[in-house]
């Protein structure tokens, strides 16, 4: 851009250049923004800028060109009755005004050819929206051309060149005309890309005044908006523009209270910008339907839509889940243009005041005459099952396990594992069971409480046992979660399949059995060494592990049919460089398969 920049400079200071600048580009890209922006640092009297869209003829530009060059007529029920380059530039200016418009006695008007003639070449002259004229496009730029060779005027044209054509009714309609004009008016031409930086400063110094609080949030959020863009490969700024418009205007409604919580805006915004960006791009219902549990949302004949949601995750990672809000709560917020603010705020506040288990979880900052009230309140609360995440009632069940053990508060463990239990079911029951953010937790703690409790594995058993039983009938969603972590979320594979981690579902239960190994060998065959290394680790731990278990038997006729796959690809891609991989791998999982007791 700041090439584009300098050299316009250079250009408008020239006399009489004999050609004009061309600054094309897609809808959308910035062209406008960025002309508007240089021409900021012009004195308002040394441009006319002038919208070509709808234009029909050459009339309608005289008639733009004389407005500009005379305010006083413009919005005035004006007749021009000739043409500025044949009419208006030889002296032969006629002007109709309509009876109805009366202007003020003292008001004088007496214009000459020569006054227009001087104007005319005294000013920079913008022609913007080529592409958008109902003319054709040729004799469009040979009215321009008539301006910069005969006028010697100074022209800058903004045309989306790639959308160029010509309207049906004309008669030998093509673009060669349209080329030859071109070759002899344009004598310079700058391709504008779409520059998400620019144009959010830009926007966050338009709004600042107005929205302070919102303006803060994407100049600090500057990296965040320009990465889901590019995920997104945004190339209309209009698009960008509506999306933080309408965060902007959604977050200025709310109560003076939730605007200060600078962490629930900046949250919220997170959620909301890769949801609105890509339905705002795509128009797709998929989006929602795959938010509420991912692949398992889908039937199997939905191919389109998985794949669609499949690349949604793949862009946008799963960032767009970290929400308090329900992904029809989105919908209405986002298509609907229904924003519940209290509702909004109700729940945010949830997430970021502490809650009761957040107190107790915080157990080193309690006083001793708070602690009874604390466990005997979270206790009714457990009784009444009224805790939504199953995370939280671990964290809880830890912490009364931990103050149990240590002979602290007034506690009745018994009832209280009872009542914990009774709620986790009553969350499945309610399909409100999170087992995602249920291992999450276990990720997330603020001090060694948590896991100074041995006793909490019995809570965890459960909570896979509620789990299995809720998942048993979605396991052609689980390969499909397999496969696809393998090919994009190795990290996620791990959890998968491996002991103690998130998500780890299937860690002494089989699923491997139920999965294509030619499936599985294409999913990992094309990535880098590194990577297949990784994938090799996690299966063959799976089956090396001191804990063998009797489930996973079932999986040896998925691992002959691997081994047999793997060797078949080697025998085609012997020169590739992954055929070190998965050579390795090949040795490796023979190894541990026969020195599993309970697979041989």
């Amino acid at each position: 851009m700041e090439t584009i920049n300098k050299y316009l400079h250079s250009y408008i200071d020239l006399e009489s250049p004999q050609y004009a600048v061309l600054i094309t580009g897609g809808w959308g890209t910035g062209k406008t923004f960025f002309i508007k922006n240089f021409l900021k640092n012009l004195p308002n009297d040394a441009y006319c800028y002038i919208s070509l869209y709808g234009v029909k003829d050459n009339r309608e530009i005289d008639s733009e060109i004389f407005s500009s060059l005379f305010p006083l007529f413009k919005n005035k029920s004006i007749k021009l009755a000739t043409k500025i380059a044949k009419g208006i530039l030889s002296g032969a200016l006629r002007i109709k005004v309509d009876d109805d418009v009366s202007f003020s006695s003292s008001a004088k008007i007496d214009i000459s050819g020569n006054d227009i003639a001087s104007k005319l070449n005294k000013k920079l002259w913008i022609f913007d929206d080529l592409e958008r004229s109902g003319m054709h496009p040729a004799e469009a730029l040979a009215y321009i051309n008539n301006l910069v060779e005969h006028e010697g005027c100074n022209v800058i044209v903004i045309s989306d060149e790639s959308k160029l054509k010509c309207d049906s009714s004309v008669e030998n309609c093509d673009l060669n005309s349209y080329s030859n004009i071109k070759e002899k008016t344009i004598g310079k031409t700058f391709k504008v890309k779409t520059n998400i930086r620019l144009f959010i400063e830009n926007l966050t110094t338009t709004i600042q005044e107005k929205s302070p609080v919102t303006s803060r949030l994407y100049k600090q959020e500057i990296k965040k908006i320009i990465s889901v863009s590019e995920k997104a490969e945004i190339t209309n700024l209009r698009v960008l523009k509506k999306v933080l418009i309408d965060f902007d205007f959604i977050s200025s409604n709310f109560s003076p209270s939730f605007i200060d919580n600078h962490e629930a805006i900046r949250s919220l915004f997170y959620c909301y910008f890769p949801i609105a960006l890509e339905y705002t791009l795509n128009n797709n219902d998929a989006l929602f339907e795959g938010l509420v549990h991912g692949f398992q949302t889908f039937p199997e004949d939905s191919t389109e839509k998985k794949s669609y949601f499949k690349s949604i995750i793949t862009k946008y990672g799963y960032s767009m889940f970290d929400s308090n809000l329900s992904p029809d709560d989105w919908k209405r917020i986002i298509v609907d243009g229904h924003v519940d603010y209290r509702y909004i705020e109700g729940i945010s506040y949830k997430r970021y005041i502490p809650d009761g288990w957040e107190e107790l979880w915080e157990l080193w900052g309690i006083k001793d005459e708070e602690l009874n009230g604390l466990i005997e309140r979270e206790s009714i609360k457990l009784e009444k099952a009224t805790y939504s995440e199953v995370g939280q009632i671990k964290h809880l069940i830890a912490l009364f396990y931990f103050l149990d053990d240590k002979g602290v508060g007034d506690l009745n463990i018994e009832k209280i594992i009872s009542d914990a239990k009774n709620s986790i079911l009553y969350l499945s029951e309610e399909k409100l069971f999170d087992y995602i953010n249920s291992r999450a937790y276990d990720s997330a703690y603020k001090g060694r409480v948590y896991f100074d409790s041995p006793r909490l594995s019995s809570i965890n058993d459960f909570i896979d046992e509620v789990y299995l039983n809720m998942s048993s009938g979605n396991m052609e969603a689980y390969i499909d979660n397999f496969l696809f972590y393998t090919e994009n979320d190795i990290d996620r594979l791990d959890d998968m399949l491996s002991e103690g981690k998130k998500y780890s579902s299937f860690k002494n239960r089989s699923i491997l059995n139920k999965v294509k190994a030619e499936d599985f060998l294409s999913a990992f065959k094309g990535q880098s060494c590194r990577d297949i290394n990784k994938i090799s680790k996690i299966v063959i731990e799976r089956y090396n592990r001191t804990h063998q278990n009797p489930n996973l038997k079932l999986e040896c006729g998925f691992y002959s049919s691997l081994l047999s796959e793997m060797k078949v690809h080697l025998e085609q891609h012997s020169k590739s460089l992954s055929s070190i991989a998965i050579t390795d791998f090949i040795i490796s999982l023979d190894e541990a398969i026969s020195k599993n007791k309970v697979l041989t």
